[in-house]
């Protein structure tokens, strides 16, 4: 009996603990000028790769604004240092769009609501600290065209 009380006792502490040193990042979206096409995220651990390569972000996502709010949430995440990247997708070809001059004919939008003037943010100036439990963050989309 005492084995099953300590294992008991032992599942508990770890899940209180589990629980204590993860975290859920929530993310709603506002500023769409339609819900047309997709809603499309990726989050990366370091600069590497930040903001446009998907292929070494550690966490994406995808939403059919048709059929979704928009609102991304991840959870279980280690607490850290993070920065993320959202398109618009509107036409849904899975690629941002531009204009002849570079400049982004669809939505788009970083964390910390960073506002590009001529290039993508670095990672630090994206950057935020997630911390265990529940983050909740509001990001404007930025459309330019």
């Amino acid at each position: 009996m005492k084995q099953v009380l300590f294992i008991l006792f032992s599942f508990c502490i770890a899940a209180i603990t589990y629980s204590q040193t993860t975290a859920t990042l929530e993310i709603k979206i506002d500023g769409l000028r339609s819900s047309e096409g997709n809603l499309s995220i990726t989050v990366f651990k370091d600069e590497k790769g930040f903001p446009e390569d998907a292929d070494r972000a550690i966490l994406t996502a995808s939403i059919d604004l048709a059929k979704e709010k928009p609102v991304f949430i991840f959870k279980d995440i280690k607490p850290g240092t993070y920065a993320y990247a959202i398109l618009h997708d509107e036409d849904k070809d899975n690629r941002m769009n531009k204009n002849m001059l570079g400049i982004p004919k669809e939505g788009f939008g970083f964390s910390n609501n960073y506002k590009p003037r001529i290039k993508n943010p670095s990672f630090n100036s994206a950057s935020f600290a997630l911390m265990p439990g529940l983050n909740s963050q509001k990001i404007t989309i930025i459309y330019y065209l």
